[in-house]
């Protein structure tokens, strides 16, 4: 605040650039965000902060994707300048702590560094040398974290912070409602960050695995399309029985069963037996032939969701979908199938 020139200019810029350098060392309980080398002044406008209130300063924190925002305001003080320097929790909207750096007149950029450095520490001391902060994200608000299989930290707001010497771990996560997920993660030189995607447990399944609704489908279309087979089979045997009993002859001189054309032009035939055997192989014929129209596109039904319910559901945890157009003409009938996983 108060009179704006060159030499706050610089000074605020020194201060800002010597405690992010000393935030990517990795050293301490934080690990620099990504996306947070922006001016604090130009955030303000954006978000139309009018001061430098926690509600507006965490909106700016939650846009940086940060658990922790640090920020300060720089003040004439004599020769030199006074800065209050303030570390907010994100997601609480709360100060975690304050400090007030001095810095004295005519100092060099380089010491204005060498004391947002110290600043720092003093914000966010350094953990103990040869250890290392792992920051661990998840697509979960909360859960439990295990190293090798030992509950190490929980979950808050997506994230963890461990603090772990170098070297290769087993990271887990745990979380109601969610598959458990691993990932090894080795830790050398710096700081690191894994991200954890977990998935939703299924629903049903009473024995703790998923519930297949493909199967269901499967076997009841199976049985379905077995049992059309059968009656037309049945159907076909009743044809041929009755096409034994027929004794005529067609007008052609021709003998033999009855087949499609007779049915299709019963005139041309001449009967010398007793009885409707032609109607009765007529009809017959036409009920094997529908059955067996029905049976093939049950089956292929069937087929679809046996190949859905065993490989792709099994493969991918994940229902396909199927897609039947029936099509059916005076000259018979079919249906058109597609799925898609």
């Amino acid at each position: 605040t108060g009179d704006v020139d060159e030499s706050a200019t610089t000074v605020a810029r020194d201060l800002t650039d010597g405690m992010r350098s000393r935030a990517k060392v990795g050293s301490g309980p934080y690990l620099l965000a990504p996306n947070s080398d922006r001016e604090l002044i130009d955030e303000k406008v954006i978000k139309e902060c009018v001061n430098e209130a926690p509600a507006c300063m965490s909106a700016i924190g939650k846009d940086m994707d940060a658990d922790v925002l640090v920020y300060g305001k720089l003040e004439k003080d004599g020769g030199g300048f006074q800065a209050t320097v303030v570390m907010l929790d994100v997601q609480k909207k709360t100060s975690i702590k304050t400090t007030f750096v001095a810095v004295p007149p005519n100092a060099s950029g380089d010491q204005v560094r060498a004391i947002a450095k110290k600043t720092y520490l003093e914000l966010a001391p350094s953990v103990a040398a040869g250890t290392l902060q792992l920051v661990v994200k998840a697509n979960v608000e909360s859960g439990s974290v295990f190293v090798d299989d030992e509950l190490r930290e929980s979950l808050r707001g997506g994230r963890a912070t461990l603090t772990l010497p170098e070297g290769r771990y087993r990271i887990a996560i745990e979380s109601d409602g969610y598959k458990r997920q691993e990932s090894t993660v080795k830790l050398s030189e710096t700081g690191s960050t894994e991200s954890f995607e977990l998935t939703r447990k299924s629903e049903g399944g009473g024995g703790g695995g998923s519930f297949n609704v493909w199967k269901p489908i499967f076997g009841i279309t199976a049985v379905v399309a077995v049992g059309l087979g059968g009656y037309s089979l049945f159907e076909y045997t009743k044809m041929t029985s009755e096409a034994k009993l027929f004794r005529g002859t067609r007008k052609n001189g021709a003998t033999g069963d009855v087949n499609q054309a007779d049915c299709e032009d019963p005139s041309k035939v001449m009967e010398t037996s007793q009885g409707n055997h032609l109607e009765n192989a007529c009809s017959h014929y036409q009920t094997h032939k529908n059955m067996g129209y029905a049976a093939a596109a049950v089956g292929a039904v069937a087929v679809v969701t046996g190949v859905v319910a065993f490989y792709v559901v099994k493969k991918k945890e994940a229902p396909g979908r199927v897609a039947i157009t029936p099509s059916v003409s005076p000259q018979g009938a079919s249906a058109s199938l597609s799925f898609e996983w």
